[in-house]
């Protein structure tokens, strides 16, 4: 059944070109490199084989080639394994190194946060945060001492109760001017 065959009918669509550029040099009588050209058998399973041509000379003449074809099917399924599984392992170390480098920058972030904190807590002048309505939603150990409040007393009084009256205005002034850049 083989006998005969044109090889170019079984070539997979696309590879009968890989198969017919080296013929030339093997009916000249040359040995050739293999190449690798995918087949679809009788059965119309796919196969790839690593396709190799040996010419053969009688009196300085190419008389025949002789053919050989090694079944790599199973070594190209391989292959594209390793190589996915080798992505996708490459993908998850970046990722998982994204995930520790992220770590990191927030431990970062948290020890920073905790000694600004424990610098604002334990300075010696007065600092709080008050929301827009002037109301206390911070204050430091100094802020209490000053004031003689506890400090969950403190916790969400209005300024206009601890400020003199007459002195609110001169506050928001400051604070507006040291928002804008302004010296106080």
């Amino acid at each position: 059944e083989l006998l005969g065959l044109n090889l170019g009918k079984v070539a997979k669509k696309g590879f009968a070109h890989r198969l017919f550029s080296i013929l030339p040099e093997a009916a000249e009588g040359r040995d050739t490199k293999p190449v690798q050209i995918e087949f679809v058998t009788k059965a119309g399973e796919e196969r790839t084989v690593e396709f190799g041509c040996m010419g053969i000379r009688e009196n300085g003449k190419g008389t025949a080639m002789e053919a050989t074809l090694r079944d790599i099917t199973d070594r190209v399924v391989i292959d594209k394994l390793k190589k996915n599984y080798m992505k996708s392992l490459e993908e998850a170390v970046v990722e998982r190194t994204t995930e520790i480098k992220e770590t990191q920058r927030a431990e970062k972030v948290v020890k920073s946060e905790e000694r600004y904190r424990a610098i604002v807590e334990n300075a010696a002048d007065p600092i709080f945060m008050t929301d827009p309505e002037g109301r206390l939603t911070w204050v430091n150990r100094a802020t209490s001492v000053a004031l003689g409040y506890l400090r969950q007393e403190l916790q969400g009084m209005n300024l206009n109760r601890i400020v003199k009256k007459g002195h609110m205005h001169k506050m928001f002034t400051a604070l507006r001017d040291a928002l804008e850049g302004r010296e106080v």
